[in-house]
């Protein structure tokens, strides 16, 4: 299990590594298609194995390293900037009264404003 789901996330995160630098692209239109459609259900069954093995006991090494206090910190702080980031972006995006006028700049300087209000 531990096998499946390490190469399952694997070839999820780094299946498609080059892919797209050469085009036209060598994988066929029924590969691009599978790969999108299969790849939003073979990651949650990966981290979900790999949370049943955490849980069982089958996976020390792997439940001590996500057990380890600076990552649980830092797990602490992105889920909690998870869950408000979507408050923030509604309450400034729906309080300007003009039209957004999408630039390089604006993105910039909304992200870095969700960013900051999120993590406060």
């Amino acid at each position: 299990l531990a096998a499946g789901a390490a190469a399952v996330m694997l070839a999820l995160s780094f299946g498609t590594l080059g892919l797209y630098s050469a085009l036209p692209s060598p994988w066929s239109e029924a590969q691009n298609v599978s790969y999108i459609a299969l790849s939003r259900l073979g990651w949650p069954v990966g981290l979900s194995a790999v949370a049943y093995l955490c849980f069982s006991g089958q996976a020390p090494l792997v439940n001590g390293l996500l057990s380890w206090w600076p990552l649980q910190v830092f797990g602490k702080l992105t889920f909690a900037a998870y869950i408000v980031h979507p408050v923030v972006m509604y309450g400034v995006n729906y309080s300007t009264t003009a039209p957004i006028e999408f630039s390089d700049i604006w993105f910039a300087k909304s992200f870095t404003g969700f960013l900051a209000w999120a993590s406060l």
